[in-house]
């Protein structure tokens, strides 16, 4: 369940010029997490991978690092339930407002991050 990692990775970011993208983050992310069916072995397995790609984010360059989170929390959510909607918005609109323009190299780190998720069969 992509969309409860994507959902988790929101609380890495943070913001000291505007608490508002932060409540929006915090308040979207909590409706996916509420509304998912998962088990508790999913939302732990959700949860590793979170903190998992919370470390390779972190390995970034410290310009980079929002930018990419938010890039990656967005592929995650692609093809995700209709609930996950607002989510994705409030990650697109936090990112226009405040300033951390996505390049096509952020995507790109973050669908090679993402890879980190692929686990065999």
């Amino acid at each position: 369940m992509t969309s409860l990692t994507a959902a988790l990775l929101c609380a890495a970011i943070t913001s000291r010029r505007d608490a508002r993208v932060v409540r929006e983050l915090r308040r979207a992310s909590l409706e996916v997490l509420a509304r998912a069916r998962a088990t508790t072995a999913q939302r732990a397995q959700a949860q590793a991978d979170a903190e998992q790609l919370w470390d390779l984010v972190a390995e970034q360059p410290e310009g980079d690092r929002v930018p990419v989170l938010v890039a990656l929390a967005r592929g995650l959510l692609v093809d995700a339930d209709d609930h996950c909607v607002d989510l994705d918005r409030a990650l697109r609109d936090a990112a226009a407002r405040h300033g951390w323009p996505i390049s096509p190299e952020h995507e790109a780190t973050a669908a090679a991050l993402a890879v980190a998720l692929s686990r065999p069969s």
